[in-house]
């Protein structure tokens, strides 16, 4: 609850900052113009990658780091979720 209010103050307060702003609304086109930039610039810096190190490897190694940026949050669900279990008796 103490949270949400404090959002919502921050809500308010960049509601007023950028009210002062006037942007007029993008037509669909000019929408789709700048998606496909995005689109290309994901697409080109994915081949600039691909000169240097193969997809199998990027793809495998991406999973390595993200399972080892995560071993500490998984390790600490899992100890919580045995402390749970009266039997083992795990402090």
């Amino acid at each position: 609850m103490i949270i949400e209010a404090l959002l919502n103050a921050i809500k308010g307060l960049l509601g007023l900052i950028l009210n002062v702003i006037h942007l007029p609304a993008l037509d669909p086109a000019s929408i789709q113009s700048v998606n496909d930039f995005i689109d290309m610039i994901v697409q080109s810096g994915g081949s600039l990658i691909g000169l240097f190190v193969r997809w199998s490897t990027v793809k495998i190694g991406l999973t390595i780091v993200i399972l080892l940026v995560s071993a500490k949050y998984i390790y600490s669900l899992v100890m919580w979720i045995v402390r749970k279990i009266p039997m083992l008796g795990i402090k």
